[in-house]
């Protein structure tokens, strides 16, 4: 429900009941400074009596719901306040984390390609180590390559080594 709109409804009903009793008030105060003998006029100031009476109710009871509706106002107000601030809250720490993991991932890439240098260098290192020893046995040793995780020495592989 829009309690903008409820509000003001209730707002204009309560013075629409106000000026309507405001003006049985006057109409009384006209009968009651009459005479007073007529039966009529007698009947009539007790109609009207009652009618304002259920006009003072009508508006009694506007007035209080027009309160209890300014009260749940007020509470939808500050609970649309919480969840925005926690909303906003929310929204701030995400941004810092999808930066602080950005930060992390060129980290970890840099990380990662420093380590595949050095593993690169190594396997070099022990290729030329174990290819130049067994070199001496076989001259036309002039290569490695790298098949199922283990240095294999050949002749025209993959990576040339100088011994």
């Amino acid at each position: 429900m829009d309690w903008g709109i409820g509000l003001r409804w209730v707002r204009e009903r309560l013075v629409i009941v106000s000026a309507i009793a405001a003006a049985i008030i006057i109409i009384l105060m006209l009968l009651f400074s009459g005479d007073k003998t007529d039966v009529d006029s007698d009947d009539r100031i007790g109609e009207l009596t009652d009618e304002n009476l259920r006009l003072q109710q009508a508006y009694d009871s506007a007035k209080l719901d027009a309160q209890t509706a300014q009260s749940q106002l007020a509470v939808c107000s500050a609970e649309i306040i919480a969840v925005t601030d926690l909303a906003n809250k929310t929204a701030n720490q995400s941004k810092f984390i999808i930066k602080s993991l950005g930060t992390d991932i060129a980290n970890l890439k840099s990380d990662l390609e420093r380590c595949e240098d050095a593993q690169d260098a190594v396997i070099a290192d022990a290729a030329r180590r174990l290819c130049c020893m067994q070199r001496v046995d076989n001259p036309a040793i002039d290569s490695y390559s790298v098949s199922d995780d283990r240095i294999v020495c050949a002749t025209g592989g993959q990576k040339a080594i100088r011994c």
